[in-house]
């Protein structure tokens, strides 16, 4: 499963301050603060 860690607090500008990670699907209900949200289709705007 895709996910997006944050390990530590950067400026958003940098590379690490968010990661993109593989992580096995949690197979127990989820509880307390977790959240799983599936993502049907994504865009991405260019401004220059």
């Amino acid at each position: 499963m895709k996910a997006v860690g944050l390990y530590k607090y950067l400026p958003i500008e940098d590379p690490q301050s968010l990661v993109d990670l593989d992580i096995p699907k949690p197979n127990h209900p989820i509880t307390g603060h977790d959240l799983l949200v599936a993502i049907n289709a994504i865009s991405e705007s260019c401004r220059y």
